[in-house]
C-alpha cells in the first residue's frame, strides 16, 4: 500500500511538471503563427457578412494573433449601397466584423469624390452613435442639480470604442490634387472627410497593428488600372511601385520588431498578360513586403503567388470566398505555413447578430431608395424560365448574348414609357459589358435583381444609378459602334455592346476593324432598314457610356471618328443636358428601365425570345478570299490606298534605281564604243 502511495505521488509530481510545459508550448504554438483573412472586391455583398463572422469567430479562437484585412471595392454591386451615402452600410458592417484594415478601390469612387467624403463621414457618425449608447449603458447615470434627474454620463470621447476598419491609401497625391483648381474643392472636402474618420492617406502613410504578441505593418496602393477605371474621382495618385519603396523603406527605419509587412493593393494581377500584372511587378520590383492581398481583379488564387519573398494572394470575387494565410516563425522569422480559401456556403452557419443586423440594412435601402420608384428590395416583377448565362460567364466571347438584347430592349421601354406622347423613336440602344454586373437566375426576379444587373454610378442629381442618356449619331458613327464591338472588344472586354435596333454580320478572320459588314438598323416590326451615311439617328446609352463614346476617336488615335451630337447635329458638351427623365422630373435610371420592363411582360413571364438569339450578330466564320476582302469599310479601303499607295512608291521606287543603274551602264558602254571607233 505504502508502495502504491509513492507510485500516486511520483506520477502526480510528474503531471504537475508536465502541464505547465504542455501550456507553454501550447502558448508558443499559438504567438509563433499569425493568421491574416482577407477579402477584397466584396461590392456590397453584405448578405455574406454573416458567415464571415463565423469563420472569423473560429480562427480567432483558434489563434489570437488573426488579422482581418480587404483590398478595396468594398461597395458598389448590391442595393446596400444606395444607402451608403447616408448611412455607410458597408464601413459600417466592416467595422461590426472587426476589420483591422481596408484600403479604396476605384468603385469606392463611382459616387465620385464627394460621394466617398459622405460615406466615410456617415460611416464614423453611425459608428460613433452605437459607441455612446453602449457607453451610456455601461455608465453610471449622474445626478442633475438643475433638472433633478439622473442624466447619461458626460461623453469621454478617448473612452468610446468605435468600431471601424482603417483606411490606408499611400499614393493619393493630395499635393497634386488640390493645387489643381478643378479639383481642388473636392479634393479637400475628402481630405477633411478622412481626417475626421482617422483614416491614414498620408504619402508613404502606413499602420502598426497589433494582436498578442504579433505586429504587423499594413500600408495601401491605388493600382495605375484602377485610376483609369475612375475616371469621376477627382483625385490623382502617384506611382504605386515607387510609394510602395519608400513606405517599406520607412516602417523598416521607424518601426522595431515588425513581424510582418503587409500591403494591401488594388491592383490586380493578370495571368494572360505578365506585362499588366500590377502586384507581380509590385512583388517583384518592391523587396520587403511579406504579403500582398490583390484586389480589382476578381481573382481567385487556389494556390498563391510568389515571387522572391513576397506572397500574392487573391480569394475572388462578392465573398464567395475568404481567404486565410497563416506565417509561422521559423528560426526568428516569419515564413509561409499555410493558404486557403474558405467557401462562404451553406456549411458555415451564419451569425445571428449580424443577420438581424444585416436584415435593418436592407430595410433601410428598401425605403430610402426603392420606395422613390414605387417597389420594394423583395417585390418580385416576374419569373424566368430561360437560362441565362450567370454573370462571370456572360460576354466571355464574342456573339449575340439573349441577357444583352433584354437589357438593350429595356432601354428602349423605359425611354418610351417616360417621354408618353412625346417620345421621340429610338433607332439604337446600346449596353456595353463593362456596366453589366449580373445576370437573372430561374425563377423569380425581383427588383433588387433588377438592380444588382445594372448597380453602377450615380446621376447628376446625387442619386445611386446611371440615368440614360439621349445622343444623335451619323449613319457612318453606327457602323463604326458595330466595328467597336467586333474587333476593339477583343482587345478591351468591357467594349462588348449589345444593341438593340442595330443588326450585323461579322467574320473573325477579316483584317481587324473591317470585321463587321451587312450593317442595318433593325425597326420595331423587325424589319431591316438600310444605314444612310450622313443622317442623324437617335441612341440611347447609360450616361458612362454616352460619355466613353466621345473618347473613342483620342483613344483609337484617330482611327476611329465618333462624335456624339444633339438632334441639331451639333456635338455635346454638357451630357447632363441630354439626360431623359420621367413624368415627374426624376432621372430615368438604367436599372430601373429594366425593372419597369420585367414589370411589364405578359403573364409575369420572361418572354421566350430571350432564350435564343434574335439574329443582331450573325457570325460568318468563312476563311476564303472573297470572304475575307468582301464589303470592305472605309477604314479597309483607307488602309488599302494606303497598301497601294506604299506598293505604287515602292515600285517607283525601284523603277527609278534600275533607270539609274541602265543609265550607268549605257553611259560605260558608250564610251567603250567611241573608243573602238577612235581606234580604227
Amino acid at each position: 500500500m505504502k508502495r502504491f502511495f509513492c507510485r500516486i505521488m511520483i506520477i502526480g509530481m510528474i503531471v504537475t511538471l508536465l502541464l505547465p510545459s504542455q501550456a507553454f508550448a501550447a502558448k508558443e504554438k499559438s504567438s509563433s503563427t499569425i493568421t491574416i483573412a482577407f477579402t477584397h472586391d466584396m461590392h456590397s455583398h453584405l448578405e455574406k457578412f454573416p458567415k464571415i463572422k463565423t469563420e472569423i469567430k473560429k480562427l480567432k479562437k483558434e489563434n489570437k494573433q488573426t488579422f482581418l484585412l480587404d483590398a478595396g471595392d468594398f461597395s458598389m454591386g448590391t442595393p446596400f449601397q444606395t444607402i451608403s451615402m447616408t448611412d455607410a452600410s458597408e464601413l459600417y458592417m466592416m467595422g461590426q466584423l472587426g476589420y483591422d484594415a481596408t484600403t479604396l478601390g476605384n468603385h469606392e469612387f463611382d459616387y465620385r469624390s464627394s460621394g466617398l467624403a459622405k460615406m466615410i463621414k456617415s460611416a464614423k457618425e453611425s459608428a460613433r452613435e452605437d459607441a455612446v449608447k453602449k457607453y451610456q449603458s455601461e455608465t453610471e447615470r449622474v445626478w442633475n442639480e438643475q433638472t433633478l434627474r439622473w442624466d447619461p454620463a458626460p461623453i469621454v470621447e478617448s473612452k468610446l470604442q468605435i468600431k471601424l476598419p482603417e483606411i490606408v491609401v499611400s499614393n493619393i497625391d493630395w499635393q497634386g490634387t488640390i493645387k489643381e483648381e478643378s479639383l481642388k474643392t473636392n479634393g479637400v472636402n475628402l481630405r477633411a472627410a478622412f481626417e475626421k474618420y482617422g483614416a491614414h492617406v498620408e504619402e508613404n502613410d502606413y499602420i502598426v497593428i497589433k494582436k498578442e504578441n504579433a505586429r504587423i505593418a499594413v500600408f495601401g496602393i491605388f493600382g495605375k488600372e484602377a485610376d483609369d477605371y475612375a475616371p469621376e474621382s477627382g483625385t490623382k495618385f502617384l506611382d504605386p511601385v515607387e510609394t510602395a519603396k519608400a513606405t517599406v523603406a520607412k516602417i523598416k527605419k521607424n518601426e522595431k520588431n515588425i513581424d510582418l509587412i503587409v500591403c494591401l493593393s488594388h491592383s490586380g494581377t493578370n495571368a494572360n498578360n505578365p506585362e499588366k500584372s500590377e502586384d507581380e511587378i509590385l512583388a517583384k520590383e518592391v523587396e520587403g513586403i511579406d504579403l500582398i492581398v490583390s484586389g480589382h481583379s476578381h481573382t481567385a488564387l487556389d494556390e498563391p503567388i510568389i515571387v522572391g519573398n513576397t506572397v500574392v494572394a487573391s480569394c475572388g470575387q462578392y465573398n464567395d470566398n475568404l481567404g486565410e494565410v497563416s506565417f509561422k516563425k521559423v528560426d526568428g522569422k516569419y515564413e509561409l505555413a499555410g493558404y486557403g480559401l474558405v467557401e462562404l456556403d451553406d456549411r458555415i452557419k451564419d451569425d445571428t447578430s449580424t443577420s438581424e443586423k444585416i436584415k435593418d440594412f436592407k430595410k433601410t435601402a428598401s425605403k430610402k431608395y426603392f420606395g422613390q420608384y414605387g417597389y420594394k428590395w423583395d417585390q418580385v416583377l416576374a419569373t424566368s424560365d430561360v437560362n441565362f448565362k450567370s454573370i462571370d460567364e456572360f460576354g466571355e466571347e464574342q456573339g449575340e448574348e439573349p441577357f444583352g438584347n433584354l437589357i438593350a430592349d429595356a432601354y428602349v421601354y423605359g425611354v418610351k414609357e417616360a417621354e408618353g406622347k412625346d417620345y421621340v423613336p429610338v433607332d439604337v440602344a446600346v449596353a456595353p459589358h463593362g456596366v453589366i454586373r449580373g445576370s437573372f437566375d430561374n425563377g423569380p426576379i425581383t427588383a433588387a435583381d433588377a438592380f444588382n444587373v445594372l448597380s453602377l454610378g450615380i446621376g447628376e442629381d446625387g442619386v445611386p444609378g446611371y440615368p440614360l442618356v439621349s445622343i444623335y449619331l451619323t449613319g457612318k458613327e453606327l457602323k463604326t459602334i458595330a466595328e467597336i464591338d467586333i474587333s476593339v472588344s477583343e482587345l478591351m472586354g468591357p467594349a462588348r455592346l449589345y444593341c438593340s435596333g442595330l443588326t450585323y454580320t461579322y467574320n473573325p478572320n477579316r483584317i481587324f476593324l473591317n470585321r463587321a459588314y451587312d450593317i442595318k438598323l433593325q425597326d420595331a416590326e423587325g424589319n431591316d432598314v438600310k444605314i444612310e451615311n450622313n443622317k442623324l439617328y437617335r441612341v440611347v446609352g447609360d450616361l458612362y457610356t454616352t460619355q466613353m463614346l466621345g473618347t473613342v476617336e483620342s483613344l483609337s488615335f484617330g482611327i476611329l471618328s465618333l462624335e456624339p451630337k444633339d438632334k441639331d447635329g451639333n456635338p455635346i458638351e454638357d451630357f447632363s443636358e441630354h439626360i431623359i427623365t420621367l413624368k415627374d422630373g426624376r432621372e430615368l435610371k438604367e436599372w430601373y428601365a429594366l425593372a419597369s420592363y420585367i414589370d411589364s411582360f405578359k403573364g409575369n413571364k420572361v418572354p421566350e425570345k430571350y432564350s435564343g438569339e434574335l439574329g443582331r450578330k450573325v457570325l460568318d466564320d468563312s476563311k476564303g478570299i472573297l470572304a475575307i476582302i468582301k464589303k470592305p469599310n472605309s477604314i479597309m479601303r483607307t488602309l488599302c490606298a494606303l497598301i497601294l499607295l506604299v506598293i505604287a512608291v515602292i515600285i517607283l521606287i525601284i523603277v527609278l534605281i534600275v533607270k539609274a543603274i541602265r543609265g550607268k551602264n549605257y553611259g560605260r558602254g558608250t564610251v567603250k564604243k567611241k573608243d573602238r571607233i577612235f581606234s580604227r
